[in-house]
């Protein structure tokens, strides 16, 4: 086999031999520089294009306390929503959008705790988002992995992953339901899980618009989302529903909406806020969070108030 491989060998054309090898050097060498710069090419900053400029101080003041609000306001609590682990998005929403704006974070991202403590050491309010199964037709058949709620699940499954979610994340202001999740519309799957959290006093924000069952609400830890701003995330169907948002408070004294970070929405979303002193001078961003001791308040003054009304002369 050894003389065979020399005869072979033999055979060859010295120039082409010598061609060849040069040749692979140069292919190694073109592989080695790109590999090399490629880290630099992942590392170029990520933009939001055509984000208007808020007015805002370069040390943003902290947000006046809940009971410092005045009474005649209006109040708009507004969520963006779905945010991964894209830094150069975080400074841009950061950057541009005032504190009163909640974030709600996707769980899909590493050091995720970490993540919260930063954003709220910079006075922000964060909630985590909790995977469910989507409503959409399409999406509904998709896997979204062992962490997410999904009817095809036990009770005691869809329990587990959303008791072990909140635990991890116990920093945050709670737990968000996506616009388009599916588990309010099933209140057979959806009571076990939305009591489970209630039972261990985490907060729900239930960001779809779907109507809900009666006792699921009535829960200081429910807080039902108003209107999805980008439910049809293209200029037109969103521009319609920030002039409903605006009509809404002509009857409302308080509205929660949500949001997602595509960058056609945060753009309009940006136009909108920059307006909103002069269009809407009586209506104020507060955090969501603000909810969560709105609602203790009020449960808590349902259960006194009998008690109090007994003692009455």
């Amino acid at each position: 086999m050894i003389e065979g491989i020399k005869a072979y060998i033999g055979t060859l054309d010295p120039r082409g031999l010598l061609a060849g090898i040069l040749g692979g050097f140069l292919c190694l060498f073109i592989l080695t520089v790109t590999l090399a710069a490629w880290p630099e090419a992942e590392q170029q900053p990520l933009t939001i294009p055509n984000i208007v400029a808020i007015e805002m101080a370069e040390e943003e003041p902290a947000l006046a306390a809940l009971d410092a609000v005045p009474e005649t306001a209006k109040i708009l609590h507004l969520v963006i929503t779905n945010i991964h682990s894209n830094t150069a998005l975080i400074e841009n929403i950061l950057e541009n959008f005032p504190a009163g704006i909640s974030l709600g974070l996707s769980p899909y991202q590493d050091g995720l705790r970490s993540r919260i403590s930063e954003l709220r050491d910079r006075g922000r309010d964060v909630w985590v988002m909790l995977p469910s199964q989507s409503t959409d037709p399409i999406l509904m058949q998709e896997d979204l992995g062992p962490d997410a709620l999904h009817l095809s699940r036990s009770d005691p499954d869809n329990i587990r992953i959303a008791t072990r979610l909140a635990a991890n994340t116990h920093l945050s202001s709670g737990l968000l339901l996506a616009p388009d999740s599916i588990l309010p519309t099933r209140p057979v799957a959806w009571r076990p899980v939305s009591s489970a959290l209630k039972d261990i006093a985490v907060t729900l924000g239930d960001m779809s618009v779907h109507p809900v069952a009666g006792d699921i609400m009535n829960s200081e830890h429910y807080i039902k989302n108003t209107l999805v701003l980008d439910e049809t995330p293209l200029r037109p169907a969103i521009q319609a529903s920030f002039d409903r948002l605006t009509t809404l408070f002509d009857t409302q004294d308080r509205v929660i909406a949500s949001i997602s970070p595509y960058p056609i929405s945060l753009k309009i979303l940006s136009e909108w806020i920059a307006e909103l002193d002069v269009a809407m001078p009586d209506v104020i961003l507060r955090p969501l969070s603000d909810m969560v001791t709105l609602r203790s308040r009020a449960f808590e003054f349902l259960q006194t108030a009998p008690e109090e009304a007994e003692t009455q002369p």
